[in-house]
């Protein structure tokens, strides 16, 4: 089922911390300054947030992005329009998302890079700690990022598509699946129940 934006035009224009505009926004040379770690005995790493969310938009989301739609899909699973339709609306949902200044002073990642990170682990199932090197969030940010995204995709989009099919459903995938030629086919996912002909003896039914 396609996921629909339901966010007006108006609320776009009114969300601060839209993609598009958040390197203008807030990510100046005062908040770029060296920083200690947070943690005695941690080494800092100065990842240069504003650079790397460019960079990232420079790669997908651009007007001549560097990589084709294609290659979103094939590293996220899923198009770069549904990314934004989930993403958005996470990002309004819950203000950690949003861009603001840690107990130091310096701005947080942006909502753009905490998602990126977030369906690229849910799309591989790698760990937290994998995707540093391009995302460049640090372990522990990703972890609490997933925690939030994941509780945040089901409050918003769970009512209408995480819910259970109702009959109009039903009728309409099985009617589908029909004209794939899957008659009578409801979310098989081993096909057991599915007539084949060359069924191994052992697993005859």
């Amino acid at each position: 089922m396609a996921l629909e934006d339901s966010s007006s035009s108006e609320e776009e224009e009114e969300d601060d911390d839209d993609f598009d505009t958040v390197l203008g926004m807030i990510f100046n040379d005062d908040v770029r300054r060296p920083r200690r770690a947070s943690q005695f005995g941690r080494k800092y790493i100065n990842r240069d947030r504003a650079e790397d969310h460019a960079k990232i938009m420079r790669d997908y989301f651009g007007p001549n992005p560097t990589y084709p739609k294609k290659y979103f899909h094939r590293c996220f699973r899923m198009h770069t329009s549904l990314f934004l339709t989930i993403a958005k609306p996470v990002e309004r949902y819950d203000d950690w998302f949003k861009l603001q200044r840690n107990a130091s002073g310096e701005i947080t990642t942006s909502p753009l890079m905490k998602c990126i990170a977030d369906v690229r682990v849910l799309a591989y199932g790698c760990s937290a700690d994998a995707i540093d090197d391009y995302v460049r969030i640090g372990e522990d940010t990703i972890s609490e990022a997933i925690r939030r995204f994941t509780k945040a995709v089901i409050a918003v989009f769970g009512p209408k598509y995480l819910r259970t099919p109702i009959e109009e459903d039903t009728q309409r995938l099985m009617t589908d699946s029909e004209a794939r030629g899957w008659p009578g086919m409801l979310g098989s996912l081993d096909c057991m129940h599915w007539r084949w002909k060359n069924c191994p003896v052992s697993w005859k039914v």
